[in-house]
């Protein structure tokens, strides 16, 4: 149990929450708990609220991504085609995968060669001689790209001048030697200075991937025969730079073909440069966008007795509220609309209160009680700097206090978000970050 005094705490009159730490409270039945903000939610369509001075976030890896298709693994994506019915702006399934591209399969390589040589030597050349550690990572891509199911000669990738030697000063003995104490059959050494891999051992480099692709697939496949609002997948889409690999391209066809045909779209490899020229020149092209995480902020509501936890207990002024709620913005799979706008109204608790900061939260799950549940991170912050509000004689009271309009864009590739001072219906500098955490 948490308790407080009034001076650490600045809760609003006969109100049912407060925010804590940045001195901001609300006329409404929640508070923004570790932001010492409080305030109201609405939600409305098109365009950016009211206008303010604008802040950008971009999501990067957790970000919302716009799609038509349904999202494969890291450079593979599935089309579906839906039935007669649905309005156009409904978007498919939210984005899915994991660490299933070719980036796979260098690591495969990697691991190959910390067992031919140990893990010790490859770390220290890596660190030591990282112009040649790029030098074998290129001579191994160009050997990758021509690795294909009905190849029967060996693959030569080429090993710098630089790792030989190094291997032989850091070893004691040659390259050949530790290629013939590993006991590894399908890979030889070449007098030229080159591993001979067998395509036996090229294909066992590509297994682990794009099994993992063929798993999430076929998930993805029977999960959607199993949605409401996509049946009968009729199309694959093979897209992104590994999509050009005949090693993916045979295993996919040999996994589904059979289901649905699979299409290998002309210059593959620009897939998503083309989709990203072209939101970029038209972002209508995307009307309904997925969120893949859910989004919100903490704050603090009235605590209830078997309902809230006591460690979330926090004592003020003779009120006993509950501390660390996650309120959402935006939830995981919900649909956001182009333009569909989150709006929060904000108050200073302190006259002449200039700058604030709001904590904002991600999780994979809807699900989310409290801002410490498993799997909830922080993942930015909101700034709003207030400056100078006039009347700062007024702002404690409800006829002169201070309303900061808040207005935060989910729709689009990055978090946006605007703020209005709704007393002088001035803009207030607002800035978002998701690069610091």
């Amino acid at each position: 149990m948490r308790t407080g005094r009034p001076e650490d705490h600045n809760f609003g009159e006969h109100r049912e929450w407060e925010h804590g730490d940045t001195g901001m409270r609300g006329h409404r039945t929640w508070n923004m708990g570790d932001t010492g903000m409080w305030g109201h939610r609405t939600w409305e369509h098109g365009g950016h609220g009211n206008a303010g001075t604008q802040g950008h976030g971009n999501m990067g890896d957790t970000g919302m991504r716009g799609h038509n298709n349904t999202g494969m693994a890291e450079n593979v994506a599935a089309g579906v085609t839906a039935t007669p019915g649905p309005p156009p702006d409904v978007s498919p399934p939210r984005p899915s995968g994991g660490p299933y591209g070719a980036v796979g399969v260098d690591l495969a390589f990697e691991k190959l060669l910390c067992h031919i040589f140990g893990d010790d030597f490859i770390a220290t050349f890596k660190a030591r001689r990282p112009a040649a550690w790029v030098d074998l990572s290129i001579a191994f891509e160009a050997r990758k790209r021509a690795a294909a199911p009905s190849r029967c000669s060996p693959l030569n990738v080429s090993l710098p001048f630089s790792f030989i030697d190094f291997y032989r000063k850091h070893r004691g003995h040659n390259v050949e030697t530790a290629l013939r104490k590993s006991n590894v059959n399908l890979v030889k050494w070449s007098s030229q200075g080159m591993l001979r891999m067998s395509p036996e051992a090229m294909n066992e480099l590509f297994q682990p991937t794009i099994g993992h692709i063929i798993q999430h697939i076929g998930a993805t496949c029977a999960l959607l025969q199993h949605s409401h609002e996509v049946h009968g997948i009729k199309f694959l889409f093979l897209v992104g730079g590994f999509a050009e690999s005949a090693m993916l391209q045979r295993a996919v066809q040999a996994a589904f073909g059979h289901r649905c045909r699979v299409i290998v779209p002309q210059d593959v490899g620009l897939t998503i440069l083309k989709g990203a020229l072209l939101f970029g020149l038209d972002p209508g092209v995307v009307r309904v966008r997925r969120s893949p995480l859910t989004y919100g902020v903490g704050v603090l509501n009235k605590f209830v007795e078997g309902k809230h936890p006591r460690e979330k207990l926090l004592v003020k002024e003779g009120k006993n509220w509950c501390t660390d709620i996650f309120e959402k913005f935006v939830a995981v799979d919900q649909s956001v609309a182009l333009g569909e706008v989150v709006q929060r109204s904000y108050c200073p608790a302190r006259p002449g209160q200039r700058r604030t900061i709001i904590n904002i939260y991600c999780s994979d799950t809807d699900d989310v009680v409290y801002i410490t549940d498993p799997g909830v991170r922080k993942c930015g912050t909101i700034s709003l700097e207030l400056g100078d509000g006039g009347d700062a004689g007024d702002a404690g009271t409800a006829r002169g206090r201070r309303e900061i309009r808040a207005s935060m864009q989910f729709g689009d590739t990055e978090i946006k978000v605007t703020a209005l001072d709704t007393r002088t219906m001035r803009s207030v500098r607002a800035t978002i970050d998701f690069l610091s955490n």
